[in-house]
């Protein structure tokens, strides 16, 4: 974090730096106690004696290629926090976006910036951190940490009445909700949010109902509520955002209608909406991508596994122009394929490229279904020693990132592994566990 000095500080800096007393730096306008008590912080700096001081530095700094402009020494120390803030903002911002970051530099970068603008008291940077830092949260996994300035940036939103900040508040709460499975918590907040936008007519009234519904829409596919998808996606085609990103998202619940058709197992109407996505001129690489994935599994449900593999192909022609955490999954459909045409070796081959991808990226989850791939090939090899292995670094994964979702898959492989070899004490361990998952999930725990 760069220190942030007084105007009188910088000039001290700059003239001790290449050995000046202060006579060097005056003339008739600024005497040396002038300069004295300036560097003290006696007395403010003027533009006059910015520019006096400012020259007599220059005959020396501008010899080594640098310049001291009046502007930097008459600089304030807020006009430097607010521009060291948002220096960090912008790196967090990149860094989190690469998908390839060091979490605890950037959980540190954030303490010493949020502790800066706690200092000055920047309200408005310090919601702008939380809500940067909740995303980082939310992208690793840590949705209790991401609820939490959530909440908080929600809480001083409505003390401000700002309506638009509320409601883009209550999507990042139900998207959070939705990854913890939450389904019902997610889709009241996604309601709130749109009921927000259209009562005070917001700025952000439209691009609010467009997340509002995409989310909804994603809660009710996890759901298996078809009616509800197909019935959501309607509205959400009457929505009028004349933004590019409305576009994208427009694109995206074609493709979620076409998935919804796959899974509905009506492939003519889900084909026909592929084809129209694939004419898609200005189709985002993001949706191409899921495009030729999707396209990719219909071929497998319909037994095509070179047609799937075409499509799966074309959707790694482009991989380099996604977020890295959709390649990982792209492997694991791949080896499935190849896996169903008897080439075990290319199908070990894929899974461990896929792993060490999902192992650099940000969502660990991926790393999870590439071992639990493993154990089913090793399962179906009868290699139960390699087996348990891979559950075991599954499980590892799993308590790691707070994963829990996974338990019941990893529960039901250990089940039948310790099965396979004969360790009825470990059977019913994790038997007793599954029940008591069971159990607690049907009560609302």
């Amino acid at each position: 974090m760069k220190k942030i000095l007084s105007s009188g500080e910088k000039i001290k800096q700059l003239r001790t730096d290449i050995g000046l007393k202060q006579e060097n730096l005056s003339n008739e306008a600024v005497s040396k106690s002038l300069i004295s008590m300036i560097e003290q912080g006696k007395r403010s700096l003027t533009l006059q004696a910015a520019k006096v001081i400012a020259e007599g530095l220059n005959k020396y700094y501008k010899e080594v290629g640098e310049e001291v402009t009046p502007e930097y020494l008459m600089e304030s120390e807020l006009d430097q926090v607010k521009k060291e803030v948002r220096k960090n903002i912008e790196h967090l911002d990149k860094a989190i976006k690469s998908s390839r970051v060091e979490e605890e530099l950037i959980r540190n970068t954030f303490d010493k910036v949020i502790e800066l603008v706690d200092a000055w008291k920047l309200e408005g940077e310090k919601i702008e951190l939380q809500i940067l830092r909740g995303n980082f949260y939310y992208n690793n996994y840590q949705y209790k940490e991401a609820l939490k300035d959530y909440l908080d940036v929600l809480d001083q939103s409505i003390k401000s009445r700002d309506y638009g900040q509320i409601a883009s508040m209550y999507i990042s709460i139900g998207t959070t909700y939705q990854m913890q499975k939450m389904m019902d918590s997610a889709i009241v907040h996604f309601v709130k949010a749109s009921d927000i936008a259209i009562a005070n007519n917001t700025a952000n009234k439209n691009q609010v109902l467009a997340y509002s519904l995409y989310n909804q829409i994603l809660c009710y596919k996890k759901m298996k509520r078809y009616d509800l998808i197909l019935s959501h996606i309607t509205i959400f085609k009457d929505i009028k955002w004349e933004e590019q990103l409305h576009k994208v998202f427009y694109n995206q619940v074609l493709l979620i209608e076409a998935v919804t058709y796959r899974e509905l197992k009506n492939y003519e109407k889900a084909i026909k909406i592929f084809e129209k996505l694939k004419e898609e001129k200005q189709l985002d690489f993001k949706t191409q991508f899921l495009l030729y994935k999707n396209y990719a599994l219909l071929f497998r449900d319909k037994g095509k596994i070179e047609n799937a593999l075409q499509c799966i192909q074309k959707a790694f022609d482009i991989k380099e122009f996604v977020d890295l955490n959709y390649t990982p999954a792209l492997y694991l459909h791949q080896a499935t394929c190849y896996s169903l045409l008897g080439e075990q070796d290319k199908v070990i081959n894929l899974l461990e490229n896929g792993l060490k991808l999902a192992e650099m990226v940000s969502k660990k989850h991926f790393a999870i279904d590439l071992r639990f791939a493993f154990v089913e090939l090793y399962l179906e090899k009868k290699d139960y020693f390699n087996a348990l292995i891979h559950a075991k670094e599954a499980e590892k994964s799993i308590n790691e990132n707070e994963v829990k979702s996974k338990l019941q898959d990893l529960y039901g492989y250990y089940i039948e592994i310790y099965n396979k070899l004969g360790e009825v004490e470990r059977v019913n361990e994790f038997s007793i566990q599954m029940r008591r998952k069971n159990y607690f999930a049907s009560v609302g725990m």
